[in-house]
This record gives C-alpha cells, sequence and structure tokens, in this order.
C-alpha cells in the first residue's frame, strides 16, 4: 500500500498495486483499476489526476512532462520552461532550474546564478549564491552538481550517489543519507551509520537516530550505539527522546 494523498479532511485516496481505493473517512467509497502505464496520482486543486507513463515522459492532466518524482506527500513534474511541486494541496511553479533535489523537508533548485531552497515545513524561501543546492534551511549543508559536499562552507566529501538528502543532525553533529547509506560527518570524519531500502524513514532529532530498512527498525543514541530494534515497523516518528511506531 503506497501513496497516500489526502483531498481534503474526509476524502483521500490510496494506490495499492494497480488500483485506486477511494475513502471517505475510515468507509471505503469504491475502488478503480488502472494498467501499469499508471505510475501515482496528484491532488491538483482538489481533484485527483493520474499520472500516466508516455514513453520516457509522463502524462497529467492531458500535460506531457519530461519527469516526475515523488517524496512522501510532495510531487515534482517538469518541462523545458517549468517545474512544479505539488504540496499540501497546493500547486507551486517555478521556472525550469539546472538541478534540483527533492528532499524529505525540502527542494532545493539550482540555476546558473542562484539557488533557490523552499522549505516544506515552514513554507520560507531562501536564495543563495554561491553555486550549491542548499540541503536543510537551518543548516548551512550544500552539494555541488558533482556531488561535492559542503558544510560551513567547506569542502568535506564526496556523495557519488544520485540522491543525497540533509536529515538532521545527533549530537550537534550531521546526519545525511547518500543513495541508501546513512552518514555522519563529526571531527573531521565521516561515520557509516547503517543503510536503509527507504530513503523516507531515516529521522535524527539531536538526542536520537532512527530508520527502517526491510520493516526493521533501528534506533540509535548520541554515541551512535544502537539502543533498540523492532521488527515489522513500516513507519515512526521521533521526538526529544522518544520513538512512536
Amino acid at each position: 500500500m503506497i501513496d497516500i494523498d489526502e483531498v481534503d479532511a474526509r476524502e483521500w485516496v490510496v494506490k495499492v498495486g494497480d488500483s485506486f481505493h477511494y475513502y471517505e473517512g475510515n468507509k471505503i467509497k469504491r475502488k478503480e483499476e488502472t494498467g501499469r502505464d499508471i505510475l501515482d496520482f496528484i491532488t491538483i486543486d482538489g481533484e485527483i489526476n493520474k499520472v500516466r507513463k508516455v514513453g520516457k515522459k509522463v502524462e497529467i492532466a492531458g500535460n506531457i512532462y519530461d519527469l516526475f518524482e515523488r517524496k512522501l506527500d510532495r510531487a515534482v513534474f517538469s518541462d523545458k520552461q517549468k517545474l512544479f511541486l505539488s504540496f499540501n494541496n497546493k500547486l507551486h511553479s517555478f521556472d525550469s532550474p539546472l538541478y534540483f533535489i527533492l528532499g524529505n523537508s525540502v527542494i532545493s533548485l539550482l540555476y546558473e546564478d542562484y539557488n533557490l531552497l523552499f522549505d516544506f515545513i515552514s513554507s520560507r524561501k531562501e536564495i543563495f549564491k554561491d553555486g550549491l543546492m542548499h540541503l536543510s534551511i537551518k543548516e548551512n549543508v550544500g552539494v555541488d552538481s558533482k556531488g561535492r559536499i559542503y558544510i560551513d562552507d567547506s569542502l568535506v566529501g564526496i556523495c557519488k550517489k544520485e540522491y543525497i538528502s540533509f536529515i538532521g543532525k545527533l549530537n550537534g553533529n550531521n546526519v545525511l543519507l547518500c543513495g541508501n547509506e546513512i552518514k555522519q560527518y563529526m571531527g573531521g570524519s565521516w561515520y557509516n551509520i547503517g543503510v536503509t531500502n527507504n530513503s523516507d524513514n531515516v529521522k535524527a532529532n539531536g538526542e536520537l537516530l532512527a530508520f527502517v530498512n526491510d520493516d526493521m527498525l533501528h534506533v540509535f543514541n548520541i554515541d551512535l550505539v544502537e539502543i533498540g530494534k523492532f521488527v515489522d515497523v513500516t513507519g515512526f516518528d521521533i521526538s526529544s527522546k522518544e520513538v512512536t511506531f
């Protein structure tokens, strides 16, 4: 069961295999079978739109786009002129960037002369002119188009994977996700913490770090000591000193 998208407070839909299950409250209204060419769906202006694969491109609401990418309830689709972000039942549009990174908490868009960072939690926008795609609205962490990582304006390493994301801090040190590898930068060195098969399920909040891999939840303290393992976990949240799942 994947891709939950809420239309309003009472209507929502879940994609299960090749079908959509439409709910009102906690009661299912109807099921709609779809073909394998339906990759996903997004909500635009309160209306559910299918994302259909057309060759190497996608079709949404009768328009053709070059790409489609989703993270949690945030979806991006773009053509040569515009990049669209569907988030919180609203559609945001930006000029099409040279590169972009869609993370769990931000979208970072790199243009010829600047980087535009949009934070999902605060809806803040920030402009940077250092040639980097910034990964956090609060921390000075960025990556260039070749995967070189900068923290506080210093080159500290490289991520050769296609995906990189800032996860948070653990005991004051930055935690990043490079591909499926969870890494912490501490004292001038990188430490490998573990791997995950779901980049949406990695969180660090200063006191705890937790991630899911193969439906097993791993929890670490500030000393990078694993303090708990829990099986059959598909989602979780962390507060200052607690993990709920």
